[in-house]
């Protein structure tokens, strides 16, 4: 009997511990909770069937893998965000987006020379690379963030970018439909 009330008394203070435990750990969610995605990745389906697709962390020995930086472009006299996402052996993306004032994809048309976007994706190591010519850009859940990179202060960009176009084949000039989504972690 003895025995019995112990382990009923135990289990009771650990139902209790429990309930504490889960009534302590709610709180109230952040208006704008940050992505909380582990990795940069990106999708990119290519006419004829073939897809590049794969991630890359976001995080390299807990120090944040910048991939995207905002930067003001003088001569188009708006923000790009540049991007570069590599996935050793596998492939490279990198793209520029003109950004309008409220961040989303634009182009612009000043003193005769027309500022775009441009993206141009590969596979790792090899001479076949397709560049935009005409390709739509738009993005979701944009944010900058303020971060030190090797001492000195940086913006870089979260979001997640979706694109559809006509890309031209670097080593045949042969023009392809593609499209996909990349998508690049908060810090």
């Amino acid at each position: 009997m003895n025995l019995l009330v112990k382990k009923t008394g135990l289990n009771f203070l650990l139902v209790i511990g429990m309930l504490i435990h889960v009534g302590c750990g709610s709180e109230e969610p952040d208006e704008n909770p940050l992505p909380t995605t582990s990795a940069h990745s990106y999708d990119i389906s290519i006419t004829g069937g073939e897809i590049l697709a794969g991630e890359v962390p976001k995080e390299n020995s807990g120090i944040y893998n910048a991939v995207s930086f905002v930067q003001y472009n003088d001569e188009a006299g708006q923000n790009t965000v540049n991007v570069m996402v590599q996935e050793t052996g596998k492939a490279q993306v990198v793209f520029g987006i003109l950004l309008d004032d409220n961040n989303k994809p634009t182009s612009v048309v000043k003193s005769g020379k027309e500022f775009t976007s441009v993206m141009n994706f590969g596979k790792w190591a090899e001479e076949l690379r397709y560049a935009s010519v005409e390709c739509t850009f738009t993005l979701e859940d944009y944010q900058e963030h303020d971060i030190t990179v090797f001492g000195d202060e940086a913006t870089v960009a979260s979001f997640t970018l979706n694109f559809d176009g006509v890309f031209e084949a670097s080593t045949t000039g042969e023009e392809v439909e593609a499209s996909g989504k990349i998508t690049i972690a908060a810090p």
